[in-house]
């Protein structure tokens, strides 16, 4: 039944990702991203047939459904693979209008070799839950190229996605800009190799240090970054933070933030400007202190940072010295 089941997975895939090529050609899903959609589709289709195979369904029928659900994927477009994202269970009209797109196919729900709507109804409530699964993985490949894309195939789903992924949303799937989890990793070395607490002020020395940071602080008042930078170091010098304890990046309040700025911006990473209006937005002492020493300029650099964009360089080397007259 192997084959057949791998048929069925790679249409399934294919009617989730097809429109990106069409919509999103900036975002189109690369090899690894395709993987975890067929892998999410396996694991529901291998649950729905493992629910109706538990009524009494033997293999070779459920290797027949198999092949009949792979002809009827076939034949349909991707607007039309209703209700994959639907969080609720399937009512009488989803079922009603699989059954209309089974008859179209030349199929007769009623001679289907297993019971054709708890099939189809299991189905639809597994795909959500894996495609879920897939997004809250270690990895977290799958859905940022998707859903960020806004496909049209998937726009009215994506609350639900949404709902399934939690309660911070899509906003909690996009990632810290490479360049920028650079930057703050050596911080958190530094901190790992000394056996301090990693603070506040780490993560705000380590944004002042980035360009497009330090531009929009001096753009507020020149000479601020230096000062901001030097009041820093000099406090995580002298004060005693106490020992380092493991954390991850999407744990810290400021990083959740900047999560949910960048999702608002309809940015893909979450940018060191990103970061730094999600640390002046989000209290702690840190920043308390800070509004406090800036007075008025703190808002004109909370403002700054909301209204700047920080654009992606454009990658690789434009210009060489070999390249032919």
């Amino acid at each position: 039944m192997e084959p057949i089941l791998t048929s069925v997975v790679a249409g399934f895939a294919r009617r989730l990702t097809e429109p990106a090529g069409r919509k999103a050609a900036a975002l189109v899903l690369g090899p690894r991203d395709q993987r975890a959609v067929e892998s999410a589709c396996r694991e529901a289709a291998g649950r729905a047939l493992a629910e109706v195979r538990e009524n009494g369904t033997s293999e070779q029928d459920a290797a027949h459904a198999l092949s009949l659900l792979d002809l009827l994927i076939a034949e349909q477009g991707p607007d039309d693979i209703p209700a994959l994202l639907d969080p609720a269970p399937p009512g009488e009209e989803t079922l009603a209008r699989w059954r209309a797109l089974a008859v179209t196919s030349g199929l007769d729900p009623r001679t289907f070799p297993v019971a054709f709507d708890p099939f189809v109804s299991a189905l639809l409530r597994f795909v959500p839950e894996e495609l879920a699964r897939a997004a809250r993985s270690e990895d977290g490949v799958l859905f940022p190229p998707v859903v960020l894309a806004k496909l049209d195939h998937l726009g009215a789903n994506i609350a639900a996605l949404s709902q399934a992924v939690g309660d911070e949303g899509l906003a909690r799937l996009l990632p810290l800009a490479p360049t920028l989890l650079s930057a703050l990793e050596r911080g958190r070395s530094a901190c790992i190799a000394t056996d301090r607490r990693y603070s506040t002020p780490d993560l705000l020395l380590t944004l002042l240090a980035e360009g497009a940071t330090r531009d929009c602080v001096q753009s507020v008042r020149p000479g601020l970054a230096e000062e901001l930078s030097a009041r820093l170091a000099r406090y995580l010098r002298s004060t005693p933070l106490g020992d380092y304890e493991p954390f991850e990046w999407t744990e810290r309040p400021d990083v959740r933030h900047a999560q949910r700025i960048a999702w608002a911006q309809g940015a893909a990473l979450i940018t060191d400007l990103h970061l730094l209006a999600g640390f002046l937005e989000t209290p702690s002492n840190t920043q308390r202190q800070l509004a406090a020493l800036l007075g008025r300029d703190f808002d004109l650099l909370r403002e700054a940072a909301l209204r700047r964009r920080t654009v992606a360089p454009t990658p690789g080397l434009v210009f060489t010295t070999d390249d032919p007259d």
